[in-house]
């Protein structure tokens, strides 16, 4: 307290403490009850002290004015300094909060009991929710919370119709609302038709519209079985009735503003749709653009429409659309049915296709780029006459013809891409005996096949005996 009151050490002595009823007056009237607070308007329980001011000897001047000028000081410091902070017995501190002084004469202390004798307890309860105890029974709390104990949560918005603040900013509305604030009414059958929820359970309709759940035309009559087509400027389809309003009311198998839409998936279907067309439920096929008919088997097009041309007898129906024969199938119709067909496909063919062309089916060649013809026999460039030696770069050896695209025919000895391998010739012709050959070569020379010598260096002829 010394400190407190920036007085010198040893001046301010407690010679008792007594806890006394305590009203707050703030510097209004005085009541002769109790202990008038001046400092405050707070009324509680309140401590008084009972100081005792010494002059201490240490200090240099011991005169008599100076002594009274000290005890002045102190005594103007008590009725300036309103919050102090004591050191108590057991180390701790406490703050406290000057609400009034008194001078009493020849030091009459009354009633005042030893300090020792009273325990001070800073807060008798535990300050909640983060508060921090202030002082004797007061906690101070944080901005979301209120009270004695800071347990009361604060809501910065109030909440409305009935709703509780359970937590801050936080609203526990009735049943019957809902919200931040608990300001949104709750309809538990849904308003519809574009109606409002403007209170608990009550649905505001537009003008067409009438009913606790605004679902009731207002041109409606005898519960809408028996409104006529006059109230509805569309048609309702597939067994709908209109019942007001413009408004159709479908059968179960169908939705929508007109009772367009099936309710059901393509599970609902056993029919096939075709080309793209999609099942929308009740064996009804959504055809693409393109197509039209129960299950779009029918171009919306005539053949006018056709920039393509169909193959194999194929006819055009629209849309660049082929109808194949049966023995025919692809977009243009140049795909044999049977189109499993591999190596060569004589099992299914009665034609052999010449040249490495390859059979697809139904007797039908398909040829290398250098080949035409129905067995692929004649050479792209089928004009080649005249051993077509004009069309040919490589030269066709014995007696062979080059018939076009660097091709020879050779005849039945030969064979080889230029007619220069002898048809019975095998391992390359290097081991052929000469049991092939009627004359023996001469000289080292090989027979080659086909009575065909290949002499050595410096022979020649037709058995190698002509030396060079």
């Amino acid at each position: 307290m010394t400190k407190a009151l920036n007085a010198p050490t040893d001046s301010i002595a407690v010679k008792g403490t007594k806890k006394v009823k305590a009203v707050g007056t703030g510097g209004r009237r005085r009541r002769r009850r109790d202990i008038q607070c001046d400092k405050t308007a707070r009324s509680g329980t309140a401590i008084v002290f009972g100081i005792e001011l010494n002059y201490p000897s240490y200090l240099p001047c011991q005169t008599p004015s100076c002594k009274v000028t000290l005890f002045n000081y102190i005594h103007q410091q008590f009725n300036a300094v309103t919050n102090i902070m004591i050191t108590l017995p057991d180390g701790t501190t406490l703050p406290l909060q000057l609400c009034n002084v008194q001078s009493l004469p020849d030091g009459n202390l009354g009633d005042l009991v030893n300090s020792g004798d009273i325990s001070i307890v800073p807060c008798s309860s535990v300050c909640l929710n983060g508060g921090s105890c202030a002082g004797i029974s007061t906690c101070v709390c944080t901005q979301q919370w209120t009270g004695a104990l800071c347990d009361t949560p604060i809501c910065t918005n109030v909440c409305q119709n009935g709703g509780t603040c359970t937590s801050p900013d936080t609203c526990t509305c009735t049943d019957d609302w809902t919200g931040d604030t608990c300001n949104t009414p709750v309809c538990t059958n849904v308003c519809q038709n574009d109606g409002t929820c403007t209170s608990p359970d009550t649905c505001t309709c537009t003008d067409d519209w009438t009913g606790d759940t605004c679902d009731t035309p207002i041109t409606c009559t005898d519960n809408c079985a028996a409104n006529s087509t006059a109230d509805c400027t569309t048609d309702c389809q597939n067994n709908g009735t209109c019942t007001g309003n413009d408004t159709c009311t479908c059968t179960d198998e169908w939705t929508g503003d007109i009772c367009d839409t099936p309710n059901n998936s393509t599970a609902d279907c056993t029919i096939e749709c075709q080309n793209n067309g999609t099942c929308a439920g009740h064996d009804t096929c959504t055809c693409t653009d393109e197509w039209t008919g129960d299950i779009c088997d029918t171009p919306n097009n005539s053949t006018a429409d056709c920039t393509i041309d169909c193959q194999n007898n194929g006819t055009c129906i629209g849309n660049d659309i082929c109808t194949c024969t049966d023995e025919w199938t692809g977009d243009i119709c140049d795909t044999p049915s049977n189109s499993n067909c591999t190596d060569n496909c004589t099992a299914d063919c009665t034609v052999d296709c010449q040249n490495n062309g390859t059979c697809i089916g139904n007797d039908t060649c398909t040829c290398t780029d250098e080949w035409t013809g129905d067995i692929c026999d004649i050479p792209s460039n089928s004009n080649c006459t005249d051993n077509c030696t004009a069309d040919c770069t490589v030269d066709c050896q014995n007696n062979g013809t080059c018939i076009g695209n660097d091709i020879c025919i050779c005849t039945d000895e030969w064979t080889g891409a230029i007619c220069d391998t002898p048809s019975n010739c095998t391992d390359n012709c290097t081991a052929n005996s000469t049991a092939n050959c009627t004359n023996e070569c001469q000289n080292n020379g090989i027979c080659t096949g086909n009575d065909t010598c290949t002499c050595a260096t410096g022979w020649s002829g037709a058995t190698c005996t002509i030396g060079e």
